[in-house]
């Protein structure tokens, strides 16, 4: 798919970028629940978890979209970086 070397070179801007693209992380939320592959699916939900850290209300709105997916019929990978994303949340 085509999203997935866009989110691949997106990665690397995150670590030296800080602020919020509000259409990056549009782009990430739909790619969540979407019928995508599980890979650009599980990179959208890390991504949109990054960039959504310093701010609360952007952390709620991803729970939401994580709340969405549900646990049926949805891909072991995907299912795991929910956990992770999930216990992440949960300690911070």
């Amino acid at each position: 798919s085509a999203a997935l070397p866009f989110l691949m070179a997106f990665s690397a801007l995150l670590i030296f970028c800080w602020s919020i693209r509000v259409d990056y992380l549009d782009f990430c939320l739909n790619n969540i629940n979407s019928t995508r592959p599980c890979a650009i699916r599980v990179l959208s939900l890390k991504h949109a978890y990054r960039q959504s850290l310093s701010y609360p209300e952007l952390i709620s709105e991803l729970l939401g979209f994580i709340e969405i997916m549900g646990t049926n019929d949805i891909p072991k990978g995907l299912e795991a970086a929910k956990k992770e994303i999930l216990k992440k949340i949960k300690k911070s």
